[in-house]
């Protein structure tokens, strides 16, 4: 069977293909969340709910309902509840949060996978296995997973305090392979009835909303966005705390006076920004489906292949481009394509190989703004303005 094979790595570009639109782009758009309920029939896999009443009645007795509230809070947009089975009523074990994740396939749409209740689970003791083995699913799949800092980093249970050292103690030990998937949120929430909950509830309705409402290359974080629902955080995170979180690449929620509560950080646990992130993530999954084409093409004499190749590629990096996506004020500046005799030797040809070189400048986030002011003499702003050129 020949074998496609996509190199993906940054760099420019070569030019945009006519046939731009026949490629549809492969964007996240749909949340997955792992959780329990008494429902012993619906288990182990992605069943829709519409609501917050749908989701009640789906699956009663759930202690996910008050995180699904607070993704609905959010975002009307459906979401997949995957109803862990589990021995009896015990949280779920490790085996068991594993064997529900070895359902989800590529068969799914891309998305987002989080489980605040299983880390909110106070007596939990494997919760960075938990939480590696949900990011190391997404890595696999090429989604986006959302951990929450788990109830037992607070200093006293009960309490109203989380102890900042505990929170970079547990990213600090998620493993390195699953970490270019994980958003991580280090602050927990009071919902408007008072209830602490952990985070990933809001924020992945957010990033659900903003994805399906302004597109997949907008960093879904920030006053533009305010969260639902949200009274307080159980940590004040001040400038000062979120400076010392930040460069960990934990994000958290803070309160701006005319916005809100709202997510401030937008990193991987990686340190790619998410957008950066979710962008190359399209583009991997976008070129996936599209280069389905060329499976057992013919490997022609006339270079036919590598012109189908080049445009079928170049259709998914201009879509990605003209959304958004991709840096550079041309195509040209943007990304480029190579697939030809210098990447296609005769032996790997014969082989039934073709590889297709991408390359392409994501685009970034702005995360810090600074504003400089200059003090000029009266009626000189002129001839100062004029030095600058």
């Amino acid at each position: 069977m020949p074998q496609i094979e996509a190199l993906l790595s940054p760099g420019v570009y070569v030019q945009d293909s006519p046939s731009n639109k026949s490629v549809e782009l492969v964007a996240p758009s749909v949340a997955y969340m792992l959780g329990t309920s008494t429902n012993v029939a619906d288990i182990n896999a992605p069943k829709e709910v519409s609501s917050t009443s749908d989701f009640s009645v789906k699956f009663p007795s759930s202690p996910s309902l008050v995180y699904v509230e607070m993704y609905f809070a959010q975002t009307n947009h459906p979401l997949l509840f995957i109803n862990v089975a589990r021995t009896g009523f015990l949280a779920p074990t490790l085996s068991e949060i594993n064997a529900a994740l070895s359902q989800l396939s590529e068969r799914y749409e891309p998305g987002i996978l989080f489980a605040p209740e299983l880390l909110a689970d106070a007596d939990r003791t494997d919760s960075v296995g938990v939480a590696n083995a949900i990011g190391s699913k997404a890595v696999e799949l090429q989604w986006l997973s959302v951990i929450d800092t788990p109830y037992a980093t607070r200093s006293t249970v009960g309490s109203d305090d989380v102890t900042p050292g505990s929170i970079r103690a547990f990213a600090g030990s998620l493993s390195a392979s699953a970490k270019p998937s994980i958003n991580f949120i280090g602050t927990w929430l009071k919902n408007n009835a008072g209830t602490e909950v952990a985070a990933s509830g809001a924020v992945v309705g957010m990033n659900i909303y903003v994805w399906t409402r302004f597109g997949f290359a907008t960093p879904p974080a920030g006053t533009e966005y305010p969260l639902n629902g949200v009274s307080s955080t159980l940590l004040d995170i001040t400038k000062s705390l979120h400076d010392v979180l930040n460069p960990k690449n934990i994000n958290v929620i803070r309160y701006f006076r005319n916005s809100g509560w709202c997510l401030y950080g937008s990193r991987m646990m990686d340190g790619t920004f998410v957008n950066t992130k979710v962008v190359l993530n399209v583009i991997s999954a976008s070129m996936a489906s599209a280069v389905q084409r060329l499976v057992f093409a013919n490997i022609d004499s006339q270079g036919m292949l590598f012109i189908r190749a080049r445009e079928l590629a170049e259709s998914v990096l201009y879509r990605v481009w003209t959304s958004g996506g991709l840096a550079g004020n041309s195509p040209q500046d943007a990304y480029a394509v190579v697939c030809d005799s210098t990447n296609n030797t005769p032996s790997n040809l014969q082989s039934g190989r073709l590889v297709i070189d991408i390359y392409q400048a994501p685009s970034s986030t702005v995360e810090v703004v600074l504003v400089v002011p200059h003090r000029v003499v009266i009626g000189g702003l002129a001839n100062t303005l004029e030095n600058l050129r």
